[in-house]
C-alpha cells in the first residue's frame, strides 16, 4: 500500500515538470494577413480566428474580447498540447508550443486545393 502511494505521489510530483500542471492556455494577438488573403476578407478571417482563444483539456472557448465568449467547442485532444475541434462547420487543428508560448491554429480547407495558412496566436498565458 505504501509503495503504491509513493509511486502515485512521485508521478504527481513529476507532472509539473512534464508541462501538464496547468488547466489550459488563453491566447490573443494574432496576425491575420495571410488568412485574410486566403479567405477573401478580414471579417471572414475573424469568423474563424477570433481575437481570443482559451484552450482547456476538454473545451475551446472562442471570444471576441477577453470576456465576450461567442462559441464553445469540444476539444478532441491527441495530447495536452495538440488536438482538434469543429468551429463554424470547419475542422480546426490546435497546437500549443509551450517554449514559444504560442498557439498555432490551422483551418482545414473547405474545398480541395484551397490553402489556408496557419494563424499563430503569440500572446499566451497558462491558466492555473
Amino acid at each position: 500500500m505504501f509503495l503504491r502511494f509513493a509511486l502515485v505521489l512521485g508521478l504527481w510530483g513529476f507532472l509539473p515538470a512534464a508541462g501538464v500542471a496547468h488547466e489550459g492556455v488563453k491566447c490573443s494577438e494574432r496576425n491575420l494577413d495571410q488568412a485574410m488573403r486566403a479567405l477573401g476578407s478580414r471579417r471572414t478571417a475573424e469568423t474563424y480566428f477570433t481575437p481570443y482563444i482559451t484552450l482547456t483539456k476538454k473545451d475551446v472557448y472562442w471570444a471576441r474580447s477577453e470576456y465576450r465568449i461567442v462559441g464553445l467547442t469540444d476539444y478532441r485532444s491527441r495530447s495536452e498540447v495538440h488536438g482538434e475541434t469543429l468551429w463554424n462547420g470547419v475542422e480546426m487543428t490546435l497546437m500549443y508550443h509551450e517554449a514559444a508560448r504560442a498557439l498555432w491554429v490551422t483551418m482545414q480547407p473547405r474545398r480541395k486545393g484551397q490553402v489556408i495558412p496557419t494563424v499563430v496566436y503569440t500572446k499566451c498565458a497558462t491558466l492555473d
